[in-house]
């Protein structure tokens, strides 16, 4: 999971812009860090980890809008807000202090910028409306990741989403549990916990010689348990 997790206390407005359109350019921001092999993603979840050729991810309903129809309609949002006489404070982004932070925060905040909202960078341990969740799903579940972004310490808590969610734990029915991550995927969109930006992607140090190799979307190796522990 790669994105940016809406804080407890973050902006009525950022959430209204996402719901409506989100207007992120997630393949400029891609572009930035000059990785190929890296892809922008709208869903929740990503598609990469499914159980048993388990459900799609739910795209959002602004998925096939472009991104100058999406920037337009945020913009619309935003003016209408302030139009209405209310302030906008400035969006408090908590990324990492390291390059690819201050790339991620440049163009996050670029984005917010035009639209009329501002942004201020802040380190990971503070107060924030938006803080970034770089994590690595332990298997195929599709409901590791909807359990993330629901009710966690730093996520929003939808608690009909979440009974959902420990129903679909429970159930042993694949086809009743597909339908369940469908109507969770749907609750979550609806007050958009999460804004995912890129699909996984993680570093494999091999040589172009080795044949038959390939990558891990988790960075971890099974066969490593049968290494024999170093005297």
């Amino acid at each position: 999971m790669v994105g940016e997790d809406r804080a407890r206390r973050g902006h009525h407005i950022v959430q209204r812009v996402l719901q409506r359109r989100d207007h992120l350019r997630r393949q400029r921001l891609i572009d930035a860090f000059g990785l190929a092999e890296w892809q922008p993603q709208r869903s929740l979840r990503p598609a990469v980890y499914r159980r048993d050729g388990g459900p799609e991810p739910l795209q959002p309903a602004w998925a096939d809008f472009d991104n100058d129809s999406r920037f337009a309609q945020s913009k619309r949002v935003v003016d209408s807000w302030r139009a209405a006489g209310r302030e906008i404070a400035p969006l408090r982004i908590a990324v990492p202090q390291t390059p690819g932070g201050r790339i991620l925060f440049a163009y996050v905040a670029a984005d917010f910028a035009r639209i009329g909202i501002e942004s201020r960078r802040v380190a990971m341990d503070a107060a924030s409306d938006l803080r970034l969740i770089d994590e690595v799903a332990p298997n195929d579940d599709a409901l590791w990741a909807l359990r993330r972004l629901s009710c966690q310490r730093d996520t929003l808590c939808n608690r009909e989403a979440q009974a959902k969610i420990d129903q679909a734990v429970l159930n042993i029915d694949s086809g009743q549990r597909a339908r369940q991550i469908g109507e969770i995927e749907t609750m979550l969109g609806r007050y958009t916990p999460f804004i995912p930006i890129a699909t996984p992607l993680r570093w494999s140090v091999a040589s172009q010689r080795l044949t038959g190799f390939k990558p891990n979307a988790r960075a971890a190796h099974p066969l490593n348990r049968l290494l024999a522990r170093p005297n």
